[in-house]
């Protein structure tokens, strides 16, 4: 042949991938015309052809060169063409040898694409059996920790190891609200997303949280759904939102994007998200139980204020805070609640002291029963004219619990400063306790107690 092209079909076009010699050279053969149109009905036909120039009679010049097209085929696929090209016609002898030859080709083609097939999916099932190793990997330490903020950071941080982001934000349904809140965010803008809530049901998170299905928007800038928060620019932006489910409710979203316009997630990205938010959703519910559980121990089943474990833990911290001082201790107890208890029994009792709980809690926005018909309040960089409106208000609060008729009910309280009194836990209840009993053996109640100061 006087010159060789190698054509490759691919998603039905074919291109001439190699030519000799080279279209560059100067020669006779280089410069002639490939007859394209032919060459394309014999490949799609699938079928060796010769073509033969069109001669004219006594046409000056050389001689117009033939042609013979021999598709690629293996495995009943055409993968292209070869043709050969000179001056002299193509015979049927050349067309067999020819034929054998690209039939041999073609197989070889078939044989090597396949192989690479082969390791493609290998690389990918290398990559998927990776992937699971990680995600199982991050699941034994998301749900080895319990700390609310260490697990949202650790969330953030364990998805980038799977999979690239350029930002990533997680929202918490208010459902009372009617609003997304923003509890975390990985962005350039973050401290303005923190500060924005998002209406439920706009937005590709609202379409997500309504319809509780993961949405992939490539290109998501140019979606009809796409919400810009105020105060951020309109960019290229992909975007991945997954549902956070709690027994089986979805209670927040996962937000995932990459910028720019080469920033699409893959089919296997996305599955990856899909994945990995589920595997957030059990570390999240796993911190609520144990927050749950925590409260619960912490927290008294009658009064609903906190408990005796919790304030001396909770009292420990504060005078442990320099920034906290002065700190008062007002230690509560109700005068004659025995009698009172005695008299109408202990339904009666309890409901008193859940009254005065509620009272205590109103006023002081926070308590602890600390044992009996005894509680306790702590109050961080308190003055004396706070220590006295605070024990009006209780005094009141208190006496207004049984009804009309009754003997109102009255109680005594000693308090303390520190680190005036006291600078350790014990000294410092040891020291309001002594007023309180000071102020119990006066039986004077509230109005009149001795405040300490």
């Amino acid at each position: 042949a006087d010159s060789t092209q190698l054509y490759v079909l691919d998603s039905g076009r074919l291109t001439c991938v190699a030519q000799l010699p080279p279209a560059t050279s100067g020669g006779r053969a280089a410069r002639a015309k490939y007859p394209t149109d032919e060459i394309e009905r014999a490949v799609a036909a699938g079928r060796p052809a010769i073509i033969e120039p069109i001669v004219t009679p006594l046409a000056p010049g050389p001689r117009q060169p033939g042609w013979l097209v021999l598709p690629l085929v293996g495995g009943g696929v055409t993968h292209g063409a070869l043709v050969l090209q000179r001056r002299e016609l193509f015979s049927g002898e050349d067309l067999t040898v020819m034929t054998v030859y690209t039939a041999l080709v073609g197989e070889r083609l078939t044989s090597a694409g396949r192989a690479v097939h082969v390791e493609s999916q290998q690389r990918e099932l290398e990559q998927h059996l990776l992937s699971q190793r990680r995600l199982l990997e991050i699941n034994e330490r998301l749900l080895s920790n319990v700390d609310p903020a260490s697990v949202l950071d650790l969330i953030a941080d364990s998805l980038k190891s799977l999979v690239a982001y350029d930002n990533l934000t997680i929202y918490r349904v208010d459902a009372a609200a009617g609003v997304l809140r923003p509890v975390l965010a990985r962005d350039r803008f973050a401290a303005l997303i923190l500060t924005t809530t998002v209406q439920i049901g706009r937005g590709i998170t609202g379409w997500v949280l309504g319809h509780g299905a993961a949405e992939c928007v490539n290109d998501a800038h140019l979606d009809p759904r796409a919400n810009l928060i105020p105060g951020t620019p309109m960019e290229d932006e992909s975007l991945v939102v997954v549902p956070l489910r709690l027994k089986g409710d979805v209670v927040g979203t996962l937000n995932v994007g990459r910028m720019g316009e080469a920033g699409h997630f893959s089919g296997q990205e996305f599955e990856l998200v899909k994945l990995f938010a589920g595997q957030a959703s059990i570390a999240l519910a796993n911190v609520e139980a144990h927050r749950a559980l925590w409260t619960r121990a912490e927290t008294d089943a009658l009064t609903g204020l906190r408990n005796r474990g919790a304030f001396e833990q909770d009292l420990e911290r504060v005078l442990a805070d320099a920034a906290q001082a002065p700190v008062l201790l007002l230690m509560l107890d109700l005068d004659r609640f025995k009698l009172y208890n005695d008299r109408h029994g202990h339904p009666a009792g309890d409901s008193v002291l859940r009254a005065v709980g509620a009272a205590i809690a109103a006023i002081c926005g926070a308590g602890y029963r600390y044992g009996g018909d005894e509680f306790a309040v702590i109050v961080p960089n308190g003055t004396s004219v706070q220590a006295s409106e605070i024990i009006e208000r209780l005094a009141a609060g208190i006496a207004a619990i049984l009804p009309g008729g009754e003997t109102p009910l009255t109680a005594s309280v000693g308090a303390a400063w520190s680190p005036e009194a006291a600078s350790t836990k014990d000294a410092f209840i040891a020291a309001a306790d002594e007023e309180l009993y000071r102020a119990k053996a006066k039986a004077s109640g509230l109005p009149n107690a001795d405040l300490g100061v």
